[in-house]
């Protein structure tokens, strides 16, 4: 999502820090082979790579500041068409980027730059590569051809190889001030900020999304159905295929939510967040941790060719049966 929607070039407001911790350190000529800005999705992150890479290549503008958008330089970055510049996506109709695109990658930046500065590669989201296009690029992130560098976003850092990471210098972005987003997202005139934002997570450009696409009729929708599948076990099957035309992204990342915020208050003895419907009840540590560990696999399995029905199914009898063994009620 955060590489679709809104613009890619609009820097955030609350990124500008960041953007001048990278400028700094390219003022001082401390630029890695690769940096890995990871952080979660819906902050801006791809937007942040693209404005820095356009500024690295901008010949127009002083050392602070954007950059100029007046220089040829600019025009080809506008335009898409600019030859030091490279940015690798997830093919077409697809989550996964291909070891073919990497190859492609891998060919083009060995050829002489057009310009005097660098060629700059972004990959996002870095770990939508395949296992064979991680590996193949793994010689052009130790031996970058001439002054390449490589800016890999990541949304979630933990699923790329450790061989990828030991490779690239991290540059962490983090949530900004609640209070910074929610002023942002009045400006978008979204309705209701405080509650598009704590569905996102804290992520403002997902719960700008979220507002859109009027997110918040399901958002109640799915406590709805969780509630009723913690009641009655039957309903499993008809609410997986009632879930099954839903974006189920969003879904499993408020379910993780939900369940992440039941574990943190129980651990630390507080009481569980209204936002959450599982607020009221009981669950063994063990089985909630087992409940999300389940969760997070079942977002990224369905980023791949699953059947999507069974996926839902295995997930909500889960849901509901571990719910029901810590009440004692036995499981299906």
């Amino acid at each position: 999502m955060e590489n679709n929607f809104y613009s890619d070039d609009q820097l955030y407001p609350w990124m500008k820090t960041n953007f001048n911790r990278l400028l700094l350190r390219a003022h001082n000529n401390k630029l890695p082979n690769a940096f890995l800005i990871e952080g979660k999705s819906g902050l801006g992150k791809i937007a942040l790579a693209r404005q820095f890479a356009k500024k690295l290549l901008c010949t127009g503008s002083a050392l602070a500041g954007p950059a100029c958008d007046t220089c040829n330089h600019c025009h080809w970055f506008n335009a898409t068409t600019h030859p030091d510049f490279t940015q690798i996506n997830p093919a077409e109709k697809s989550h996964v980027i291909k070891v073919d695109q990497i190859r492609y990658l891998n060919d083009r930046i060995a050829l002489k730059s057009h310009g005097e500065k660098y060629k700059i590669v972004i990959i996002a989201p870095a770990e939508s590569m395949n296992i064979n296009a991680a590996n193949s690029l793994l010689k052009s992130l130790e031996e970058p051809p001439g002054d390449t560098l490589f800016l890999l976003v990541s949304h979630d850092a933990g699923l790329l190889p450790i061989t990828v990471r030991s490779r690239c210098q991290r540059f962490i972005v983090h949530s900004p001030n609640k209070s910074d987003s929610i002023t942002w997202l009045k400006s978008q005139s979204v309705a209701d900020p405080e509650r598009y934002l704590a569905m996102a997570n804290d992520s403002p450009v997902t719960a700008l999304d979220f507002s859109t696409r009027n997110m918040l009729d399901l958002y109640k929708s799915i406590i709805k159905d969780l509630e009723f599948v913690f009641e009655q076990q039957g309903s499993v099957i008809s609410i997986a295929e009632k879930w099954h035309g839903y974006d189920l992204q969003p879904v499993l990342t408020w379910m993780g939510q939900w369940i992440r915020e039941s574990i943190k208050a129980q651990l630390l003895g507080t009481k569980s967040p209204q936002k959450s419907p599982l607020f009221n009840i009981k669950m063994d540590l063990p089985l909630m941790f087992r409940a999300y560990t389940q969760t997070i696999q079942a977002s990224h399995l369905l980023k791949t060719a699953v059947n999507k029905q069974m996926i839902l199914e295995s997930l909500l009898f889960t849901w509901n049966g571990q719910l029901q063994e810590s009440n004692g009620l036995g499981t299906r």
